[in-house]
């Protein structure tokens, strides 16, 4: 049976502790994913027509969790300005 992306995202180099939180650890993993079905389906947002999309062919790799990382901003890293005057 494959690895979910989430139960083998830590054997990739990502900084330790930026990920540390299930939340933007699953974030992570869901971009992961994304960035390898647009790799293997290209297509997949620009085709009008259903696709038949075999999962088995979508594999999640080092570079996928590499673009993943870039892409997403941790929760510690953001910012919200206060609404008050």
């Amino acid at each position: 049976m494959q690895k979910r992306p989430c139960q083998h995202h830590r054997a990739f180099a990502v900084p330790s502790g930026i990920f540390e939180a299930s939340l933007a650890s699953q974030a992570l993993c869901t971009e992961a994913s994304l960035v390898a079905l647009r790799r293997s389906y290209p297509q997949i947002y620009s085709s009008d027509d259903k696709l038949l999309v075999d999962p088995r062919t979508v594999s999640v790799t080092q570079p996928d969790f590499e673009a993943a990382f870039r892409s997403i901003t941790p929760a510690s890293g953001r910012s919200v300005g206060s609404p008050a005057r």
